[in-house]
């Protein structure tokens, strides 16, 4: 579903992962607000669509929790995570993402697609925790080793 969404842009899928997400999350602990993972613009163009900000979409409607892709931007292209080790990953996102200022929220979780050694949302929950929130949560719909 991942990959068939991704890079074949079968959006159809990102409304069963949305669910699927949505149905896993703790309900006790929702925070304030969901930021999807933003993409480069250049992505945004290649493909259309940003797979994390669809599933958000639907995560949000499914809590009640308000999403907000504006807040978090993608300043550097880069190249694609897939292929890259941990190390370069890190390097990767580094300097990454621009965060505007937002008023008072005190958890904030980020909504991506597929979470792998974790480099992407550590750079961004960075960004987020310098501009004041409090927790930052990670909800991503598959995991890989």
């Amino acid at each position: 579903m991942v990959q068939q969404l991704k890079f074949m842009g079968e959006r159809k899928f990102a409304r069963l992962m949305g669910e699927l997400l949505a149905n896993a999350v703790d309900r006790t602990d929702l925070p304030d607000l969901l930021i999807p993972v933003p993409q480069h613009q250049d992505r945004f163009i290649e493909r259309g669509f940003n797979q994390a900000q669809n599933l958000a979409t639907v995560v949000s409607k499914r809590t009640g929790v308000p999403v907000d892709g504006t807040i978090a931007r993608r300043l550097k292209s880069g190249k694609p995570q897939a292929g890259l080790n941990a190390r370069d990953r890190q390097k990767n996102v580094r300097g990454a993402f621009q965060v505007s200022s937002f008023g008072p929220i005190d958890q904030i979780a980020i909504i991506d697609d597929v979470l792998t050694t974790g480099a992407t949302c550590e750079a961004l929950a960075a960004q987020l925790l310098k501009h004041g929130c409090r927790k930052v949560s990670v909800w991503a719909f598959a995991r890989t080793p």
